[in-house]
């Protein structure tokens, strides 16, 4: 049988496909740009022997495309593809000296120009310290710098969200070398209002307390130039560092919480807000664990990944993921339903060496197995025995009760599973009479379908990164 298609509807079916939009499609566009961008920047290079006098010119780093997202901006779409690094850099931020790694805090961002060129920048956003102390920051407007590079971390442009709630324009950054020197008064270039300032350092491995191991390596010195920020006519403005780059030249196309944490802050990346869940099977918003005094990130998972005093193998029973105290914990799943026992009432400020603190334990069935999860170290909890929780359900807040209750030991969130064993008709958990046993099935990160880094326990997969929202 032969059919017959008018050119009328051939025609409007052909406006309607290309008028849609296929974000898939547009990441695989940026895929082969960035590709061609490399080959082209390498050779290049190669012949000119030229690179950036940035300092961040020399860390190797690479996109990572399955965690890449689109979102809208004023000259269309924009991918936003988070950045891994082969030797990462820290810095610190507010009161508490949050440690942020700059995985944290920079993305690399692609989007076609007003010309339909592809423009590819780099992106680091540096929150300024009164904006990170601020605990109403998550509901407030960002304050800080965002700065633009291109690929070899050459300065492109900048803006400066400032105290006063307008955005200027940001010099190109200063870069000092001032080892152990933290006050920049006796400068007057620095004594500027409208100005960031971040210390960056290395670190051996990863660390959540900037110490004595971690060496200085230099400061960044973000201040505005003259000049108000923002059109978004797609066209270079050498104002603003734009140059001929036709690219955006609205501060609101960036998103100011980097890509590793998709629009959460970074500098206290689990603050959140109720407008704000986890992921499915993810406790909380952000996902990072948290590391032992003793034995680094390793030591906040479940098995023999601790020392004693006396460096023997010391066993943990949980997974720790790190969390600000306050900050909402969550169900990571549907259908459960929360058991005794139940502890609500101990002071936030309550210490007891073998004590996990006030906690709740909640039944689930994930993947066919039933399995208890206790949380513990909470604040408080906010859920009751015998209540029926879902997946984001809130069911308290982070704190340090119990034996985390030191100032050595950092914030967290201490998660323990025990399973049923059908065959044997009861409930099996590690710590029996006294003594510990390692079961594969206890290991709560079995039960978390997020993967971490193990070197800097920062989460690094998650069935939420190729479809979460953007920011």
């Amino acid at each position: 049988m032969i059919s017959f298609i008018s050119l009328n509807s051939c025609q409007q079916d052909e406006i309607t496909f290309e008028n849609q939009f296929d974000p898939n499609h547009f990441v695989q566009e940026c895929i082969a740009e960035f590709n061609t961008m490399q080959l082209e920047s390498e050779v290049q290079g190669l012949t000119n022997c030229q690179k950036s006098d940035n300092p961040f010119w020399s860390l190797t780093k690479l996109p990572e495309w399955s965690r890449a997202y689109v979102r809208e901006i004023s000259l269309g779409h924009a991918a936003i593809i988070p950045l891994s690094y082969s030797e990462s850099l820290f810095t610190k931020f507010g009161i508490k000296e949050y440690p942020v790694a700059i995985e944290q805090l920079s993305y690399l961002m692609m989007y076609r120009n007003s010309k339909g060129k592809m423009v590819i920048e780099v992106v680091i956003v540096s929150p300024s310290d009164e904006y990170v102390n601020s605990p109403e920051n998550v509901n407030s407007p960002f304050k800080g710098a965002i700065k633009v590079y291109d690929w070899q971390f050459n300065y492109i442009k900048g803006y400066l969200f400032s105290d006063d709630g307008n955005i200027y324009n940001l010099a190109p950054p200063q870069i000092a070398y001032q080892a152990g020197k933290k006050d920049f008064s006796g400068t007057s270039k620095y004594e500027q209002k409208d100005c960031v300032i971040t210390d960056w350092y290395s670190c051996p491995g990863y660390t959540t307390t900037l110490n004595s191991s971690c060496t200085y390596m230099f400061t960044e010195v973000d201040c505005s130039s003259t000049g108000t920020g923002g059109n978004s006519d797609g066209t270079g403005n050498t104002g603003n560092g734009g140059g001929d780059t036709g690219g955006s030249t609205n501060p609101g196309d960036y998103p100011t919480g980097g890509g590793g944490n998709y629009g959460d802050p970074p500098f206290n990346p689990n603050t959140t807000t109720d407008s704000k869940t986890p992921c499915k099977g993810d406790p909380l918003v952000v996902m990072k664990i948290c590391p032992s005094q003793t034995s680094g990130i390793l030591g906040g998972t479940y098995g023999w990944t601790r020392k004693d005093e006396r460096s023997a193998p010391k066993f943990h029973d949980g997974f720790d993921l790190y969390a600000e105290p306050n900050t909402p914990v969550y169900s990571p799943w549907d259908n459960g339903i929360v058991v005794a026992p139940l502890v609500n009432n101990l002071p936030t400020n309550y210490y007891d060496k073998t004590s996990y603190g006030n906690y709740v334990w909640v039944e689930y069935t994930v993947n066919g197995q039933k399995i208890r999860m206790r949380f513990a170290h909470l604040n408080t909890v906010n859920v009751s025995v015998g209540d029926r929780v879902s997946h984001s359900t809130m069911l308290g807040l982070s704190g340090k009760t119990g034996n985390a209750n030191k100032d050595y030991v950092e914030p967290h969130v201490h998660i323990q599973v025990k399973y049923y064993d059908s065959a044997l008709g009861k409930w099996v958990e590690s710590r029996q009479n006294g003594s510990y046993t390692l079961y594969p099935k206890c290991n709560p990160d079995l039960y978390l379908p997020s993967n971490f880094d193990y070197k800097t326990g920062v989460q690094t997969k998650s069935p939420c990164f190729s479809t979460k929202p953007e920011p």
